[in-house]
C-alpha cells in the first residue's frame, strides 16, 4: 500500500523546498558579485565610444593591475601592436628631415623588455640634429646592454600629414604619433603618451621612463638603477626629482603640499601605471594650471596616493644650472620657460654620475658628451675662478663643490698643465659595446717638411700624447 502524506512527510518536503530556494539564492548572490563589478568596471572603462581594441586593451590592463601575478603570463600571449590592423612596411619621407637615410617602418613588431623610455618630442626636434644625436647616442647605446633590455619610444605631438597615427621604426627605435598639439608646456602631448601606454603596452614593461627630448639617459648608470629598483617591482612607485612648484605659484597648483617629479625625467612602476591609467582622462579635464609635470603628479597622487619620492643620491637626476669656459662660469638663460645652457666640452664628474642629464639643446654637444660618456675619457679641468664675475659667486662655489668631486685619467698632466691637482679615474669598465669604440691608444702625427718650426711643434705634440698613454709616429 501506498503510504499517505502524514504530517512528517509534508514537513520534510517543506524543507526540501527551503533548501532549493536558499540553493538560487546563494547562487543569484554568487553570480550579481561576479557580474556587477565586471560591469561596472566595463561602463568606467568602455562606455566612451571607444572602439572595440581599445576597451580591451583596457579591461586586460585593469586585470592586470587586480592579478599583479598574472602579468609575466599575460605578456606571452599578448599579440605585439594588436590595436594595429596594418601591415608592416617601409615607407621614406626625405622631403620631410634632413636625414635622407632615415626609414620608416609603419607598424612594426614589438617585444617585451624590462623598461620602456618615453621621450617628448616634436616633428622638428625629433628629425633635427638633436634628434637623430639622440637616436644614434644614448638610444642606441641602450639597446646594446646586456644586464637588461630597453626599448625607446619617441612622442611626438603633431606630425606633417604623410605621417599616419601609428608607431613607426626609426633609426631602431620606435616613433609614434600622438596627433595632439606640440604646444608648451606638454601637457595633452604627455597625457596622450601615457594613456597610449596604459592602453597598449602596460604589460610588456617593468618599469615606465619618461624623459624630454633634451635629456642625456646614461645607459650604464641606467642600468645600476634598475638593479636597485629591482626590490620595489610590484609596488607603487613615482620616482624622480621631487619638486613643490615655484614659490610665487605654489599654492595655485592644487598640489596640496604634496610633490610631483620634475617632467625632465621621472620613473614609474606597471602597478603605478595600471592604477593611474583609467583616470588619466578625467585628470585632464580637471587641471587646476598649464603645466604637464604638475598635474600628472597631482592624477598620480589622486589614483594611488603616492607623491613624487626622490631617487636615491647614489642615481642623480643632474639639471645643469650653468655651464663653463676656461675658468669662466655661464649661467643658464632662461626663455619662454625653457632653460638653456650650452654642454661644457670638459664635463665635471658629477655630469658623468648622473642617471639624466637635462638640458642638451644641441645635437653635436649631446654627441660629444655620449662620446665620453662611452669612452669613459675624463678632460683635463681649469678651477673655476670667481674673479672672472664676483656676481655671480653662488654659482661659482657650485662648480668649485663639482670640481673637487672630480677626477681625471691623467692626474699628471692635470697637475703639469693645470697647476691644480686631481685624483686619477677608476680603470674604464670595458663591455660590449666599447669593443666597437675603443679609448685611443696609437696616433699617427702628420707633419709638413716645409714648416720651419714643424719639428719642435712634433716633439711638443708627442710628449703631450705620451701623457695621455697615446703611443705616436710620425709620417
Amino acid at each position: 500500500p501506498i503510504p499517505r502524506r502524514g504530517p512528517q512527510m509534508q514537513s520534510g518536503h517543506a524543507d526540501l523546498q527551503t533548501m532549493k530556494y536558499l540553493t538560487l539564492i546563494l547562487w543569484g548572490v554568487a553570480l550579481s558579485s561576479a557580474l556587477i563589478p565586471g560591469l561596472l568596471t566595463w561602463y568606467m572603462l568602455c562606455t566612451d565610444s571607444l572602439p572595440r581594441d581599445v576597451c580591451i586593451g583596457r579591461l586586460q590592463s585593469f586585470s592586470l593591475s587586480l592579478q599583479p601575478e598574472a602579468a609575466s603570463r599575460t605578456i606571452q600571449r599578448l599579440t605585439p601592436m594588436e590595436h594595429v590592423s596594418h601591415s608592416s612596411s617601409e615607407v621614406s619621407f626625405p622631403e620631410l628631415h634632413p636625414h635622407n637615410n632615415l626609414t620608416f617602418t609603419i607598424n612594426p613588431k614589438i617585444a617585451t623588455a624590462e623598461v620602456l623610455i618615453a621621450v617628448v618630442s616634436d616633428w622638428n626636434t625629433f628629425t633635427s640634429d638633436l634628434g637623430h644625436a639622440s637616436r644614434d647616442g644614448w638610444a642606441r647605446f641602450l639597446l646594446t646592454r646586456k644586464k637588461h633590455t630597453y626599448h625607446v619610444i619617441y612622442f611626438v605631438g603633431r606630425c606633417p600629414e604623410l605621417i599616419t597615427k601609428a608607431m613607426y621604426h626609426v633609426d631602431g627605435h620606435y616613433m609614434y604619433c600622438l596627433n595632439t598639439t606640440d604646444d608648451y608646456p606638454p601637457q595633452n602631448k604627455v597625457f596622450a603618451a601615457w594613456k597610449y601606454l596604459f592602453l597598449y603596452h602596460a604589460a610588456r614593461y617593468r618599469w615606465f621612463v619618461k624623459v624630454d627630448q633634451d635629456t642625456y639617459v646614461n645607459a650604464r648608470n641606467m642600468d645600476a638603477l634598475v638593479d636597485a629598483l629591482r626590490p620595489f617591482t610590484s609596488s607603487v612607485q613615482y620616482i624622480g626629482k621631487p619638486f613643490f612648484g615655484r614659490q610665487s605659484e605654489a599654492k595655485k597648483l592644487g598640489l596640496q603640499g604634496k610633490s610631483y617629479c620634475s617632467g625632465m625625467s621621472y620613473i614609474i612602476s606597471r602597478p603605478a601605471l595600471l592604477a593611474v591609467g583609467p583616470r588619466l582622462d578625467y585628470c585632464l579635464t580637471h587641471v587646476v594650471s598649464n603645466h604637464s609635470d604638475t598635474e600628472f603628479g597631482r592624477c598620480m597622487f589622486g589614483a594611488t596616493g603616492v607623491d613624487c619620492r626622490a631617487i636615491s643620491p647614489d642615481y642623480k637626476i643632474r639639471n645643469m644650472y650653468f655651464s663653463r669656459s676656461g675658468a669662466s662660469v655661464i649661467p643658464l638663460q632662461l626663455s619662454n620657460g625653457r632653460s638653456h645652457v650650452a654642454v661644457s666640452e670638459t664635463p665635471l664628474l658629477p655630469d658623468f654620475r648622473a642617471v639624466f642629464l637635462h638640458a642638451i639643446k644641441d645635437g653635436t654637444q649631446m654627441t660629444q658628451f655620449h662620446k665620453q660618456v662611452v669612452q669613459q675619457l675624463r678632460p683635463l679641468q681649469i678651477f673655476p675662478d670667481a674673479a672672472h664675475a664676483p656676481e655671480l659667486n653662488s654659482l661659482y662655489h657650485q662648480a668649485q663643490r663639482d670640481f673637487r668631486q672630480t677626477c681625471v685619467n691623467n692626474p699628471t698632466l692635470q697637475r703639469l698643465r693645470n697647476r691644480v691637482e686631481l685624483p686619477e679615474c677608476m680603470a674604464p669598465v670595458v663591455d660590449g659595446y666599447e669593443a666597437s669604440e675603443p679609448v685611443v691608444s696609437y696616433a699617427y702625427i702628420l707633419a709638413r717638411s716645409e714648416d720651419a718650426d714643424s719639428e719642435a711643434r712634433v716633439s711638443v705634440l708627442a710628449e703631450t700624447l705620451r701623457y695621455l698613454y697615446i703611443k705616436s709616429d710620425v709620417v
